[in-house]
């Protein structure tokens, strides 16, 4: 859906940018900010008063008694936090009560703000908010919001900030879930407020994008006695629904606050609505009369109810406890956002030296990005000055009692499993980190580790209770060393490895794994032989018949009609040799047999010799200008270059190389090869897998250039989403088992977008088709002058018309 793309893409580029990261913090350091606050402490004194405005009588009466019992909690905890600081000052909560009417709201806010009081805490609906907020910019005063959601109230540079989200987030959440459960057709009914059309426009709105029908449903006034006509028009409308979709495909969805508990009164009336899906706003997450001995709670069972609250935090455990010993019961998720509020609003007080308005605003968005530790998994806020990301938990009621049937990550936009794992959880990492691999293997090594950090810091964010842990072992390179590395990891319990990063190593373990129901996932492993469907291997690149393609044409488009190959005789290099031949063979042209060489070769003296007498017999039968040689390999290129520069046919006509030698810095950096490669005729091109240039992208490419002081290989982005990849089948499916990963692999990826951008893989577990970037050394230095599209088979050029080997 196009909300995974967009919603997921930006999202997580927020989390990783804001984590701690290989030791780098992206916001200012919590334990600076204490320092800081901590110098300010004697610019207030005696009691600072803050205002609470709650609905104690009215509708929303036992919802407002919960706010205010966990506002006055907050408020004894930060006071004993500023005793233990000697901070000299204290809080005190001056709290009226708005009756839940926008009017009275602003009667009471008028008397805060003449008493002296323009710091402010609440108020609790959106209506209220709505009302007062003009007052509130124009006189100073600072509002802090905890239950306010509508969307039209996210308004940059106001004196509004709201420690709840948007419903621009829960919307876009439960259109998601709509959709994973399967749901085409919904009718909803709504209260008439800024709230209740704030959320049903975002949530229909998004369910329709995601090709879902939207019935027009039942708009009410929210002060309705009685809700049997309006209740009526829903069984009639569902009915339609139910004509078009089947009644297993239809859903209410009901966006109320108390009143919620009289539209269900009236709905069990009615045989037609207890047989589809009921779902509601956060306002009815978790209602008492909905579970339990309730007269309700078979209504919400046989309907499967659905609601959604935000995760909570450390402190949540303590702050429903006591909310349940005060008032006998819980009601409501927002009172953690109703905690973290004042400790936010005292906090800011602290760090702006100061009890003016405006100067705690100047504060505030800071201090709730380092504040930790609350009710609230995070306070980081948006440029709204709303709870930045939405992270909900998803309840469902199951045989008469609420059970959380998972977490909604809106950075990923992905339900995950309702039972997670705990503590650590040990992943395998397989690279080559000595051998003639090493510098390679080290750089995706180090990316999958980047990766898993900021996984990490993406679990931290929905309090899932786990965190993924790398074992890296080496594999020098070697097949041998590889599998007796995966036999390492198998004892250990260890069944799910990152790598191996070859293809050679990759074939080498890949039987072992099959036969002891492992799981492999090699960020650059290309070979096509090893495109198997349903084995033990999934690979983050497209095989090589791929790249085959993309090099037949490019070498169509050089004017190139005799190719003669140099190249590794190992899984990796045959198996480009074979596709690249086919493919340009295919086209019409010749490949000659050229020359194989041993992986384990160290003196090329004898093969470039033959290489050479080749070219020069191709050059005399077809001219320079039509012959080109192909080169695959690793290591050995510099040395197979280094002698190719003794003859004067070799540097006549125009190589061309596999990826794994494209963009390569050592090529330049050393005298003798780079005289080669820069020599008018030879043009040295080759193609890697397009990038996708996206800001995740952006934060690993930052990430290496800021580390090893260049732009990284490709394959570092392939490496790095295969960490996030492991994780998130993990998440969703709430399993370690190696055999359930690799049942949801291919759905997660599927759904995912990182580095690379999308990550949608074929039947064999490989990268589906993508697109290659064309390389050349133009000037010196390497050049992207065109890209392959194997939507149309085409070369489009990006740098000139000039071609690679004409200077």
């Amino acid at each position: 859906m196009n909300t995974t793309f967009i919603t997921g893409l930006l999202s997580i580029a927020g989390i990783i940018a804001a984590a701690p990261v290989m030791g780098v913090w992206a916001q200012e350091d919590p334990a600076m900010m204490e320092d800081r606050m901590g110098d300010t402490m004697m610019s207030v004194t005696g009691t600072v008063q803050i205002g609470g405005l709650f609905p104690l009588t009215g509708e929303l009466a036992s919802i407002g008694a919960e706010l205010r019992v966990a506002a006055e909690l907050a408020v004894e905890d930060f006071n004993a936090y500023l005793t233990e600081q000697e901070a000299g000052w204290q809080i005190e909560l001056v709290v009226e009560d708005t009756g839940a009417a926008p009017v009275q709201a602003l009667e009471k806010l008028q008397s805060l703000y003449a008493k002296g009081i323009s710091l402010v805490v609440g108020p609790a609906t959106s209506g209220n908010l709505g009302h007062i907020k003009g007052y509130a910019d124009a006189n100073n005063i600072l509002l802090v919001s905890a239950s306010s959601t509508a969307p039209n109230l996210a308004i940059s540079g106001d004196n509004v900030y709201r420690l709840a989200p948007s419903d621009d987030h829960q919307g876009v959440a439960m259109a998601t879930i709509l959709n994973l459960d399967g749901i085409t057709g919904l009718v909803p009914m709504w209260r008439g407020d800024s709230y209740g059309d704030g959320l049903r426009d975002v949530a229909t709105m998004t369910f329709e994008e995601d090709g879902g029908e939207v019935h027009p449903g039942v708009r009410y006034a929210p002060n309705t006695p009685d809700f049997g006509l309006e209740v009526a028009l829903l069984n009639e409308y569902v009915g339609e629904i139910v004509m078009e979709h089947g009644i297993e495909n239809v859903a209410v969805y009901v966006v109320s606050f108390e009143e919620g508990e009289r539209i269900i009164e009236s709905a069990q009336e009615y045989d037609l609505l207890k047989q589809v899906r009921w779902y509601g706003g956060e306002a009815l997450t978790r209602a008492n009369y909905l579970a339990g001995d309730s007269a309700l709670s078979e209504f919400a069972t046989l309907t499967g109810f659905t609601a959604m609250d935000v995760v909570p935090g450390d402190k949540a455990e303590r702050v429903s406890d006591h909310i349940n010993e005060v008032t006998g019961s819980f009601q409501t998720a927002f009172v953690y956002p109703q905690y973290d509020s004042v400790w936010v609003l005292g906090k800011s007080i602290m760090a702006a030296q100061s009890t003016d308005a405006e100067a705690v605003k100047a504060v505030l968005s800071d201090v709730a990005a380092s504040y930790t530790g609350g009710a609230l998994s995070s306070t980081r806020l948006d440029v709204y000055g709303d709870l930045d990301l939405a992270n909900y938990q998803v309840w469902t009621v199951v045989d008469n009692a609420w059970a959380r049937d998972g977490i909604y990550a809106a950075a990923k936009n992905i339900l995950t499993a309702a039972e997670q794992p705990v503590g650590e959880v040990e992943i395998g990492s397989l690279y080559p980190l000595t051998g003639r691999q090493d510098a390679t293997g080290y750089h995706t090594r180090d990316a999958t580790q980047l990766g898993a950090d900021h996984f990490n810091a993406f679990l931290d964010s929905i309090n899932a209770g786990w965190n993924m842990k790398l074992v890296s072992e080496d594999t020098a390179t070697s097949p041998t060393v590889a599998l007796e590395k995966a036999t390492t990891l198998h004892a250990r319990n260890i069944d799910i490895i990152i790598g191996p990063r070859i293809s050679s190593t990759s074939e080498q373990v890949k039987s072992y794994a099959d036969i002891n129901d492992m799981m492999l996932i090699s960020c650059c492993s290309t070979a096509p032989r090893l495109a198997i469907p349903d084995d033990s291997l999934f690979r983050m690149v497209p095989d090589d018949f791929n790249q085959g393609t993309a090099v037949g044409k490019l070498l169509e488009s050089e004017g190139i009609e005799y190719v003669v190959p140099i190249w590794l005789g190992d899984t990796y290099g045959d198996g480009l040799h074979d596709a690249s031949k086919a493919n340009f063979e295919s086209r019409g042209y010749a490949f000659d047999a050229g020359v194989r060489f041993n992986p384990e070769a160290l003196e090329f003296g004898s093969e470039v010799s033959i290489l050479n007498d080749l070219v020069q017999n191709a050059i005399e039968t077809y001219g320079r200008d039509k012959v080109a040689v192909f080169l695959i390999a690793f290591g050995q290129s510099i040395l197979i270059l280094q002698n190719a520069g003794d003859y004067d046919a070799l540097d006549d006509v125009q190589w061309f190389i596999a990826e794994t030698l494209t963009k390569k810095s050592d090529v330049l950096n050393d005298p003798i090869t780079r005289d080669f490669v820069t020599k008018p005729n030879v043009g040295y091109t080759g193609v890697q897998v397009a990038e996708s240039g996206n800001d995740i992208h952006g934060i690993v490419e930052s990430y290496f250039v800021e580390t090893i002081g260049e732009k990284p290989i490709t394959l570092v982005y392939h490496a790095y989403d295969a960490a996030w990849l492991v994780g998130l089948s993990i998440l969703q499916s709430g399993s370690t088992d190696a055999a359930a990963i690799k049942s949801i692999f291919p759905q997660v990826a599927s759904q995912y977008v990182g580095a690379i951008g999308s990550t949608t893989m074929n039947e064999a577990g490989d990268l589906d088709k993508a697109d290659y970037t064309i390389w050349s050394i133009v000037d010196g230095e390497w050049t992207a002058i065109g890209k392959y599209l194997h939507l149309d088979d085409s070369i489009v050029v990006t740098e000139s018309d000039a071609s690679p080997g004409s200077g």
